[in-house]
């Protein structure tokens, strides 16, 4: 479970954050918020990226 992500952000700025297995997440801006989340990804996934985003 020690994946890093990798982190862009979006035209729109949205923060998106992709795993390996095609698992990508996007949050808001400027919070901590999932807009969207890919289906494969698991629980573990969205923990790791909201512990990245509160670190922005």
């Amino acid at each position: 479970m020690d994946e890093v992500p990798h982190q862009i952000t979006l035209p729109n700025g949205n923060r998106s954050y992709g795993f390996k297995g095609n698992c990508v997440i996007v949050l808001e801006p400027k919070r901590a918020v999932v807009k969207s989340e890919a289906e494969a990804c698991k629980l573990h996934h969205r923990d790791i990226v909201l512990l990245y985003a509160s670190g922005d």
